[in-house]
């Protein structure tokens, strides 16, 4: 397995949602698709009663800027998620230089402040433990789901996985991870991959 970037010579498989920032020139499949959980509106009715809103994700910004009725400064998991909030009209007050949610619970530990965060069903409980011991509202606000259409994998040589969703779902669909060039977008998704790789 190897760490993106990689050959441009390589036919190359992308399984997430947006290729649109990946480097070379990709054929798109989402092995996933976000799903929207149901009433989300009486969490944004109680925006106002917090400081700051945690993004781990470009969905939950996508779903924030659809309830939310007012704006609250933001803290972004990463590069990409601050660009999409910026974006999107929002003020992004700090980014996480570690970018995964270790990175967010340094910044939130430092902050005399309460926090609003919509978070994915399937997210690691990492900062949802933390925040039970802060004035938060923690919320699952979507979900993961792995999409039912399988296609012809056998051409492609080299496999982006942009989430331990986008794993887990591969698997599902296909049984295994297969004996191509397998690249990891980030560290959690690098380790979703290991595991997988030990029942092959």
């Amino acid at each position: 397995m190897h760490s993106f970037p990689h050959s441009i010579m390589k036919k190359t498989l992308y399984l997430g949602l947006d290729p649109s920032r990946y480097p070379i020139e990709v054929t798109h499949y989402p092995i996933i698709e976000i799903r929207e959980l149901a009433n989300l509106q009486p969490y944004f009715d109680q925006l106002q009663n917090y400081d700051h809103v945690i993004f781990t994700s470009r969905s939950a910004i996508l779903i924030y800027t659809k309830y939310a009725q007012i704006k609250r400064p933001v803290i972004a998991v990463g590069r990409a998620t601050a660009a999409l909030a910026r974006q999107m009209g929002l003020f992004v007050s700090h980014t996480a230089r570690l970018e995964q949610a270790e990175g967010v619970l340094e910044i939130i530990k430092e902050l005399k402040s309460s926090f609003f965060f919509p978070h994915s069903a399937q997210a690691r409980p990492l900062l949802q433990d933390y925040l039970k011991n802060e004035r938060a509202l923690v919320f699952p606000a979507y979900d993961t789901v792995t999409t039912s259409k399988k296609i012809d994998i056998k051409p492609y040589d080299a496999f982006v996985f942009t989430s331990p969703s986008t794993v887990k779902a591969f698997v599902e669909l296909y049984g295994a991870l297969p004996k191509k060039e397998l690249i990891a977008m980030g560290p959690i998704t690098q380790r979703a991959l290991d595991v997988y790789s030990r029942y092959d």
